[in-house]
């Protein structure tokens, strides 16, 4: 019987055939893939207008990183200071070869908080008060927003009182910056009311005048005029209290009243 012979050539001529390919796809490597945002945030993600956040950062595979909001490149792996104005979202772009990916996170700027402009406390020795048909003007007013008026009013009877208190620009007539409601039951002498306005923007250093009306109670009423004025001149004190609310400003009846103004510097 004939032996069948093993053609050993046609083998190694498939075995090196089999190495040459797993040596080419060995050099060639894997593919390129996209970058990789491993994170982007923002601490803290909310703010008061004027207060800084730290933007942070990861990025591997990358050959540009950029963040909007004219940061600019960065490096794949880092953070900045940020001090956003108003409410902003920022943008990361990382780039290379095969393309691009985004990251955003955002940073909510609340408003700066109010603080006290005029501080003419009722004089508790000294409770003198006028009728509120009588107005009364900031000569220069020392913010550039009106967020609140603190004024201490009396009637003649208890009951459930609204006022309305209206700022202007300038004048008595003058442009309307805002009007506020208060509602309070009063029931004895010089009781606090507040008047809350939304911090519309006023123009520091300008008159801002005020008129107060009675929406609903009976009888008459009256705001406290003998404030604490910590001993400053009578001509330095920046409220003056008119005879009426004539325009443009009516006639001077006393320098200041018993009031506390709120808004921002």
């Amino acid at each position: 019987m004939k032996k069948k012979r093993i053609n050993y050539f046609k083998y190694f001529s498939l075995f090196f055939a089999i190495a040459v390919l797993v040596f080419i796809v060995g050099c060639a490597g894997a593919p390129p893939t996209a970058p990789i945002i491993n994170s982007f945030s923002a601490n803290p993600t909310t703010v008061t207008l004027g207060e800084s956040s730290t933007l942070s950062w990861s990025v591997t595979d990358a050959t540009s990183v950029t963040i909007d909001q004219s940061i600019g490149s960065v490096a794949l792996i880092s953070t900045t200071t940020v001090s956003p104005t108003t409410t902003t979202t920022y943008t990361l772009t990382a780039t290379n070869t095969v393309g691009s990916v985004t990251a955003t996170t955002t940073i909510t700027v609340n408003p700066a908080l109010p603080v006290l402009l005029i501080n003419y406390p009722i004089d508790l020795g000294n409770t003198g008060g006028d009728i509120i048909s009588r107005g009364f003007y900031i000569k220069d007013f020392p913010g550039t927003s009106l967020s609140q008026v603190d004024l201490w009013v009396s009637c003649d009877m208890p009951w459930d009182y609204t006022f309305e208190l209206t700022a202007r620009e300038s004048t008595y007539n003058g442009t309307i910056i805002e009007k506020s409601q208060a509602t309070k039951y009063l029931y004895g002498d010089k009781q606090l009311i507040t008047f809350n306005f939304s911090s519309n923007s006023v123009q520091k250093n300008s008159i801002v005048t005020f008129s107060i009306s009675k929406v609903t109670g009976p009888g008459s009423c009256y705001y406290a005029i003998n404030g604490e004025y910590g001993g400053i001149a009578e001509e330095d004190i920046l409220v003056i209290q008119t005879n009426g609310t004539t325009p443009p400003l009516d006639s001077l009846r006393r320098y200041g009243i018993a009031i506390k103004v709120y808004g921002h510097e």
